[in-house]
Order: C-alpha cells, then sequence, then structure tokens
C-alpha cells in the first residue's frame, strides 16, 4: 500500500511541476489513480502515521491541481459558447424553406 501511496505523491509532484503544459487526459488519469488509492486505503482500515504524511502532502497540491482543471473547464466552455454562437450566425444566413418551388422566368 506504502507504494502505491508514494506513486501517487510522485505523480502528483510530476503534475504541479508541469501544470501549464498538462492536458485533461493527464489530469483525469492522476484522479483515476487517487481514486483507486482511496479505495485501496478504505479496504485496508486504520492508516499508519507515515500513510497520514503522504496523504497530506499529496493534499496540499490540490489547489494547484484543482485550479488547472478548473482553467480547462473554463476553456472548454468558452469553446462550445463560440460553437453555439456560430452555429446561430450561420443558421441566419440558411435557406429556411424547403426546395420543392420552382421560380419560372418567362421571357420571349
Amino acid at each position: 500500500m506504502m507504494h502505491e501511496l508514494e506513486q501517487l505523491y510522485e505523480e502528483t509532484l510530476n503534475m504541479v511541476e508541469k501544470t501549464e503544459a498538462v492536458n485533461a487526459e493527464e489530469l483525469i488519469a492522476l484522479v483515476d489513480q487517487r481514486e483507486k488509492v482511496i479505495h485501496l486505503l478504505e479496504q485496508q482500515g486504520n492508516l499508519s502515521t507515515s500513510q497520514k504524511e503522504i496523504l497530506f502532502k499529496i493534499s496540499e497540491h490540490d489547489a494547484s491541481i484543482q485550479s488547472k482543471m478548473e482553467l480547462l473547464r473554463d476553456e472548454a466552455a468558452q469553446a462550445l459558447n463560440k460553437l453555439a454562437k456560430t452555429r446561430i450566425h450561420k443558421n441566419k444566413y440558411e435557406a429556411q424553406y424547403t426546395g420543392e418551388s420552382f421560380f419560372v422566368d418567362m421571357r420571349e
């Protein structure tokens, strides 16, 4: 169990060090890893003092990881809003009628 905690701590440090270059997939992988470790800890029961110390060290970096996640969420929301506005703008200029009628020009 200690190995999984230490590995999670190392991954957390790596993520914090390269915060600007982190993408959403890497953050999802870290969250998944955290969930697995938490599940293992819940099965174990009582935590040792060394495990508690590592968990505390990991939790110290939660704010920076969370801020990066919020930044990515905001960027995604802006992209979706831009896409929606483009779709609305495009729909204004597309034909709103069916092509079932004809126009015949009678010239002599």
